[in-house]
């Protein structure tokens, strides 16, 4: 079995580093910067003489990219249906759209780097170790302890901030690639934001949609946002058996992961 040499561990290391720093610190004067970081980072660790295995970055197209991007974007769409039925049903009116595209571009940025960390290079070093499951289960925890200085957070909102990393390391794992996560993980953010004027994670957006509505108590969420309600519970309990037994990913992408998971190395260039 190959291991992963000390070089590569410590570039990969302080190249994610970075990332998060400057995702902390810089993200109104340079947003993708730590974007760029990291997806240098990602393939570094994936594509060195010694380990080729590009389709591990999870960022590689195949016949099956566009299927697992509109899934990942249906399946945000289901979930804040409820939402706007109940918008839309009391007073609302449109507020200006200025400023949103730098609000999508901001929450592209935040959705692509911690699916390039949690469900990326991190979950698969650890599926190879200890499998799936375990490994979904460790990064979603820490996931989930990422967001708990977050204003708001309650322990509904802990429990469905691990299961929303448990589902997108499902979807990771099931599709072979991070197209899915990211397409779900963006579109969750977006709808819940700058569109619904939602909470999102305990955070305010101006959002397109100005309302009254409130979404109080321990069905919809409370302050924190959907995710602190019995609703995301039970959507995010249900999807993930539904990614778990009907997601499939690329004969190409399965056939690479078989190759890494028994230590041979990918002849792919």
């Amino acid at each position: 079995m190959y291991y992963l040499n000390s070089k590569v561990k410590a570039v990969l290391f302080f190249l994610i580093v970075l990332g998060l720093f400057f995702q902390n610190f810089l993200p109104s004067t340079l947003p993708f910067l730590s974007t760029i970081i990291l997806l240098g980072g990602t393939f570094v660790f994936w594509y060195t003489p010694q380990t080729r295995y590009p389709r591990l970055t999870g960022l590689i197209p195949t016949s099956f990219t566009l299927n697992h991007i509109i899934t990942g974007i249906i399946l945000s769409v289901i979930f804040y249906l409820p939402y706007s039925f109940l918008i839309l049903s009391d007073s609302y009116d449109y507020s200006s759209t200025i400023g949103l595209g730098q609000n999508c571009l901001y929450i592209l940025q935040l959705s692509i780097n911690e699916e390039l960390i949690f469900r990326g290079v991190l979950f698969f070093i650890l599926a190879r170790y200890i499998r799936a499951i375990p490994s979904a289960i460790i990064l979603s925890t820490i996931f989930a302890f990422v967001h708990i200085i977050n204003p708001n957070m309650e322990p509904l909102a802990f429990l469905n901030t691990f299961l929303a990393g448990f589902l997108m390391s499902s979807m990771a794992f099931s599709t072979k690639s991070l197209f899915m996560p990211i397409a779900f993980h963006f579109s969750w953010n977006i709808i819940q934001g700058p569109v619904l004027s939602l909470p999102v994670s305990g955070f305010n957006y101006p959002g397109i949609v100005n309302h009254i509505a409130q979404f109080e108590g321990v069905f919809w969420g409370s302050n924190y946002g959907p995710e602190s309600g019995l609703w995301c519970t039970s959507f995010l309990t249900i999807t993930i058996f539904v990614v778990l037994k009907y997601t499939k990913s690329h004969p190409n992408n399965t056939s690479e992961w078989f190759r890494y998971l028994y230590g041979e190395k990918s002849h792919t260039s």
